[in-house]
């Protein structure tokens, strides 16, 4: 185990460099996903730089804690909330609850109840799996920090909802949305890797701010042991997860960013108790394993699946092959955030 602690570090030492020595203090909801990787990297490892550098990063952008960060402005992560709880600066905290009962009350929700996709209207009824990751954890988290059971039952409603529509109940695996094809009742075809990475994420996520002891805490490690259980079933020998999950190996590319997004959440579950360590930590080193062969030594993140949209069409995804990334993207936050999973199983 000690070896691949020092692998995690090096690995995570290349990639984060990179983004430090870009230094970008503005970009898109990537960077703050990084942002938020090396607040959790730097809080596990114990290397306060890391953290020091992302409140340099928050002092350029004027992010004093009482400034209130627009919950869409900032989708799939909340840097403030994860800053918050690694300085146990709490003053970062009553914006992100100002902001988050401000989307719980505007979500747009279909006929059926689930919260819709933000870019599309209810008479669509588009959903997505990449979204509903970001509103239930956010929920969850909420209702812990207020007390408030409504932003728990709302978590739990949601992914009660969404695995109802979207999981295929023969391979355990979800579709990426429904609402996006010209038939808006249909699911878009097959499974997408870094959706089930977001998937994971939400889940988990959500499990660390419910109460241990609720109805809500045990049926959602349910949905997440059923998923975890699924995704094992389509692993390649190699460690990797490839862009379509549902289909044999040969026929998509292994994704690093999907990869990554499901190793680190393998991890934080089984340092939480939420999954077995021995079926899974064996999962998710030999996905390490096979996904820091993707990082080159200057810390360039090979094989990252593009997003082109909500799986409209599969030939999208294996007509379109992987990318290199640099400093900024999805490769680089599941990467940070797959070596911060490595070490949180090692201690």
């Amino acid at each position: 185990m000690k070896v691949i602690v020092n692998d995690a570090k090096a690995v995570a030492a290349k990639v984060t460099s990179r983004i430090r020595k870009k230094d970008s203090h503005w970009s898109n909801y990537c960077l703050d996903l990084s942002l938020e990787a090396m607040l959790e990297y730097g809080a596990v490892s114990g290397e306060k730089e890391y953290i020091d550098y992302v409140q340099s990063v928050m002092t350029r952008r004027k992010w004093k804690p009482e400034k209130v960060i627009r919950y869409k402005g900032q989708p799939f992560c909340h840097v403030n909330y994860t800053f918050a709880l690694v300085t146990q600066n709490d003053a970062y905290l009553k914006p992100f609850v100002s902001e988050s009962e401000q989307f719980y009350k505007e979500v747009p929700k279909s006929v059926d109840g689930l919260a819709l996709h933000r870019n599309k209207s209810v008479e669509n009824g588009a959903i997505i799996i990449d979204f509903i990751q970001d509103y239930a954890s956010r929920m969850a988290q909420t209702g812990k920090l207020t007390g408030e059971e409504k932003y728990y039952d709302e978590c739990m409603e949601q992914f009660r909802l969404y695995r109802k529509v979207l999981r295929n109940s023969k391979t355990g695996l979800w579709s990426n949305g429904r609402g996006w094809l010209e038939d808006t009742s249909k699911l878009s075809p097959g499974a997408w890797s870094r959706g089930h990475g977001w998937l994971i994420r939400g889940m988990v996520d959500s499990l660390c701010a419910l109460p241990e002891d609720s109805k809500h805490h045990r049926e959602l490690a349910g949905y997440l042991l059923e998923l975890s259980d699924a995704l094992i079933e389509v692993q390649d020998e190699d460690g990797m997860w490839n862009q379509l999950l549902h289909r044999p190996f040969a026929d998509s590319y292994a994704d690093a960013s999907g990869t990554g997004l499901i190793c680190y959440n393998f991890c934080k579950a089984i340092a939480h108790g939420y999954l077995p360590r021995e079926k899974y930590q064996k999962s998710a080193l030999k996905a390490f394993a096979g996904l820091q062969k993707k990082v080159t030594d200057e810390g360039i993140i090979l094989n990252v699946c593009p997003g082109p949209g909500p799986l409209r069409d599969e030939q999208e995804y294996v007509n379109n092959p992987g990318y290199t990334e640099d400093a900024t993207g999805h490769g680089p936050m599941a990467v940070i955030f797959a070596c911060t999973g490595i070490l949180m199983i090692s201690k």
